[in-house]
């Protein structure tokens, strides 16, 4: 058996590296966009600035969707090709216009239309992350989080930004123990 991947967690540190570091558009630096990068089981977004205690208004949360196996059978094995998708989950806080300013930006707001942009951008340009084998982010789509009514009264003129992107991440040659059978 051969085993070549990229493990979730190198993926995920090198995903948030990148996060942290992408520059405020408008602050001087060393502002960044994020005020907070952190990891999450899924894309409740109000659980999550719950559980993780964060009260910043720029927040970035990385979340795992799952893997999928592509498999060949070649002669007497299979070979096994694992692609990762996870979502980048967004956020920014306005407390005024029903958070207005947290979705499309304004005097003290990125706002998270443009958050996503630069995301895409920072990602595009290095999509590797730090030479990592196997990765190659592709984003894949991105929507507005809707946010339900419970939620936005426990995390009050957030919006957020869902992007989802995929990589290859590895594979695995199975070889094949037992015959296989044969064709009628």
């Amino acid at each position: 058996m051969s085993v070549d991947l990229l493990t979730t967690l190198d993926l995920f540190a090198a995903l948030k590296t990148a996060l942290v570091a992408i520059p405020h558009p408008t602050l001087v630096a060393p502002a960044k966009l994020f005020e907070v990068v952190d990891y999450h089981e899924d894309k409740n977004l109000a659980e999550a600035l719950e559980e993780l205690i964060i009260i910043k208004k720029r927040v970035c949360l990385i979340v795992l969707n799952g893997d999928r196996y592509e498999n060949d059978k070649q002669g007497r094995s299979v070979r096994s090709r694992r692609t990762t998708s996870l979502d980048i989950v967004m956020a920014d806080q306005a407390y005024t216009q029903g958070g207005q300013a947290a979705a499309f930006g304004g005097p003290s707001n990125v706002g998270v239309v443009a958050m996503k942009d630069l995301v895409v951008a920072t990602l595009g340009e290095q999509p590797q992350l730090t030479n990592l084998r196997w990765c190659q982010l592709t984003p894949t789509e991105g929507a507005m989080l809707a946010l339900a009514a419970d939620e936005q009264k426990k995390a009050p003129g957030r919006q957020a930004y869902v992007l989802n992107y995929e990589t290859p991440s590895g594979e695995l040659i199975l070889p094949a123990t037992e015959p296989w059978p044969a064709q009628s």
